[in-house]
């Protein structure tokens, strides 16, 4: 009868080697089950990359965010200065010996809210001695030290009439 000799499909004959390929099965099973070490230090390693990636990019948005904030502070600084600059009268600014004179530090922003901070004023077309031209032209230059030790610089100019 060639391969139904010992039964029907299903038979005793083959109850007995189903049972031996299902233990088969079940052991290797066991065998494969988890990650081998290299997997798992494969694994680790691309973790560290990705998280020491992440580490970088987070560092760089806070440098990015420190250095705004600076910017920030000395564009307020800058603008509370030409504020005070702008109420007084034309012909008293640019005189020697006033709080603004010209090409000085203002020393009432020295240091004020930034390391190394100076503001320094100067009135292009202005010549010590002559008379105040109208309308005056008033340049601030701000310097300060950033959170690096750069030193940054930052202008800001307005006009003056009589």
């Amino acid at each position: 009868m060639g391969k139904f000799a010992n039964g029907p499909v299903g038979g005793p004959g083959r109850t007995h080697m189903g049972k031996l390929n299902a233990r088969i099965r079940r052991r290797g099973a066991k065998h494969r089950a988890g990650f081998t070490l290299v997997e798992c230090m494969v694994g680790m390693t691309v973790m560290l990359v990705a998280l020491m990636a992440s580490l970088m990019s987070q560092l760089a948005a806070s440098n990015l965010l420190r250095a705004s904030r600076e910017t920030n502070q000395a564009v307020m600084d800058l603008k509370a200065c030409m504020d005070e600059i702008l109420v007084q009268p034309p012909a008293s600014l640019p005189a020697p010996g006033t709080p603004y004179a010209d090409d000085t530090v203002i020393a009432a922003y020295t240091n004020l809210h930034l390391p190394g901070e100076q503001i320094r004023v100067d009135y292009p077309g202005y010549v010590a001695g002559g008379a105040v031209p109208n309308p005056l032209s008033i340049v601030l230059t701000m310097t300060w030290n950033d959170y690096a030790g750069r030193e940054r610089t930052l202008t800001l100019s307005s006009m003056k009439t009589q």
